[in-house]
């Protein structure tokens, strides 16, 4: 767009103006800026533009209150291309992105975003748009591909899953045997004898489904998480002492084999799974005898468990799939006993003893719950 600054014409200029200059009035004394083309062209030819975007035809009539303000109509037929859109939130190493420039948005901006990559709630995160300034980030938590609400102030940015901005219910029913351990959608899901059913009811036999895959009749369908759209299947092979790992999609459209674990012997390792999609297994990930060693396995780039640590903790863990991990603990409940166990530094906390109840623990839609039938409890663990 031309800007009378820089056209060598008759000008009032001043530092206060936007590019230097402003159309200076005609005196008895003082020339006036000229009407032309160079200075009204661009425009005249935006709001032309304008309405024209907006699907709006000049109707040659002079707009006043009488009539019509057709470039007002045009305006309230606009979207705004800084919030009115779905934006895609990127995670970088540590930092998270916008194509937004933070230097002209007010404080407390809101805007909607997808996400590319799971919350942990342990790292520290910062922010930025496309700019090189960078201000704390942080979240209630969310999973890679949720929408999520984003609140930019100058402070900081906040942001606030969408899907678990949903209240969550206090009780859900189980009414077809035992859950799955682990569970992020809304839907209740239950393994039994290799086959994933739900309350739907549906019924697919995932034992089946990968033993035609990987060509072996004689593999078992261990366990099985649902999580962030897919379906985590641990298998065993007895014939070989082999544990793996196979992702399936939640409509079972499509299957991989994401990890092996083939020590040569079977220590009989228990798997577990945290909201961050990090996997969890005893025995050193099968390689040891001893069930108190903690492997912890995380996605890479391209979605396979990769090693990350191995922590030792308690040696009085006893291995159960009654157990649930919540913020950095693996809650188990054993006879009664519910404790925790540090799976950072090992220390274990007996939480409470609860004489002559038994039950099941279980994580379903973000939340951990307790049940001993038909109907499950939410719990609220430290």
């Amino acid at each position: 767009m031309k800007v009378i600054g820089n056209l060598p014409i008759v000008k009032d200029i001043d530092a206060k103006y936007p590019f230097g200059a402003t159309i200076q009035n005609e005196t008895d004394t003082n020339d006036g800026t000229p009407v032309i083309r160079e200075i009204y062209g661009d425009i005249l030819m935006n709001l032309y533009k304008i309405m024209q975007l907006a699907g709006i035809t000049p109707n040659d009539l002079e707009d006043n209150a009488d009539t019509q303000f057709q470039l007002v109509e045009a305006f309230k037929k606009f979207s705004n291309e800084i919030n009115d859109v779905n934006h895609v939130l990127e995670l970088n190493g540590n930092v998270w992105s916008l194509p937004l420039n933070l230097a002209i948005l007010p404080n407390k901006f809101v805007c909607f975003a997808q996400v590319t990559d799971n919350y942990v709630s342990t790292e520290s995160y910062t922010f930025k748009g496309t700019g090189t300034l960078e201000v704390p980030f942080n979240s209630t938590g969310f999973n890679a591909s949720e929408q999520v609400l984003i609140v930019i102030e100058s402070t900081g940015v906040k942001a606030f899953s969408l899907e678990k901005l949903q209240e969550v219910a206090d009780t859900v029913y189980t009414p077809l045997g035992s859950p799955i351990a682990f569970n992020d959608t809304d839907k209740m899901y239950y393994k039994e004898e290799g086959y994933l059913i739900s309350d739907l009811p549906s019924s697919s036999d995932l034992q089946q489904l990968i033993r035609v895959f990987a060509s072996d009749g004689t593999l078992v369908l261990n366990d099985v998480f649902v999580q962030n759209d897919k379906v985590i299947c641990v298998v065993f092979i007895p014939t070989k002492s082999v544990y793996s790992i196979y992702d399936l999609s939640l409509d079972l459209t499509s299957i991989s084999l994401n990890i092996t674990f083939d020590s040569g012997t079977d220590y009989s390792p228990y798997f577990y799974l945290d909201l961050e999609g990090n996997l969890f297994i005893t025995n050193s990930g099968n390689d040891e005898i001893d069930d108190f060693l903690i492997q912890k396995y995380s996605r890479d780039v391209i979605g396979t468990f990769a090693l990350i640590s191995t922590t030792p903790i308690d040696i009085s863990f006893e291995k159960t799939t009654n157990a649930v991990i919540h913020n950095g603990f693996i809650y188990t409940f054993v006879n009664g006993y519910l404790r925790k166990y540090n799976l950072t530094t090992g220390i274990k906390t007996d939480v409470m003893y609860l004489p002559s109840v038994n039950g099941q623990l279980f994580r379903f839609n973000g939340e951990v719950y307790f049940t001993t039938g038909e109907i499950a409890k939410k719990w609220f663990l430290s």
